[in-house]
């Protein structure tokens, strides 16, 4: 997998195992996608932003262009 990951950039939050620091995260394009997906149909119920108004939403539209890019 090292080969083919995708490199979802550097972490500090949230600790690890209660030891805070950096990490680097890295998954497959499946389970990426899949990830996205989910967090996208999901994200609206818990973000006051998307309940006033969807469009104006950073995060939102940040899950949207991730789920289009892995869909190459």
């Amino acid at each position: 997998m090292g080969a083919t990951a995708l490199d979802l950039g550097p972490r500090s939050e949230p600790p690890i195992l209660g030891v805070a620091g950096r990490w680097f995260p890295r998954g497959c394009v499946g389970c990426t996608l899949q990830q996205a997906l989910a967090a996208y149909k999901t994200h609206g119920t818990n973000c006051e932003e998307c309940v006033d108004d969807e469009t104006l939403c950073g995060s939102l539209r940040g899950l949207r262009a991730l789920a289009l890019e892995l869909r190459r």
